[in-house]
């Protein structure tokens, strides 16, 4: 991921700390290869990785974010990991 870090979310991700893990580990758990996964709010697009992960190639992401920056994140980082199945 391409993180800024200016911003303390993506600083702790530099730094190696998983947020929010109890959440990305239902998510590990409940999707499944060709799911579609909606993340509301998808701020620099870090849970639509870990679910695109498991939705697959077969499966669709779609990321809703208002914000410009954010998206601009969501757009380099999907591309950084060549996932070709998203939405913003």
């Amino acid at each position: 991921m391409d993180l800024d870090p200016t911003e303390w979310f993506q600083n702790q991700l530099r730094r190696g700390n998983e947020i929010e893990p109890q959440t990305l580990d239902a998510y590990r758990a409940i999707l499944e290869p060709g799911y579609v996964y909606i993340d509301v709010g998808a701020h620099i697009g870090y849970q639509t990785l870990v679910a695109r992960k498991s939705v697959g190639p077969s499966g669709m992401v779609i990321a809703i974010e208002p914000q410009p920056y954010s998206c601009a994140r969501i757009v380099k980082n999907w591309s950084l990991n060549q996932f070709g199945n998203v939405i913003v």
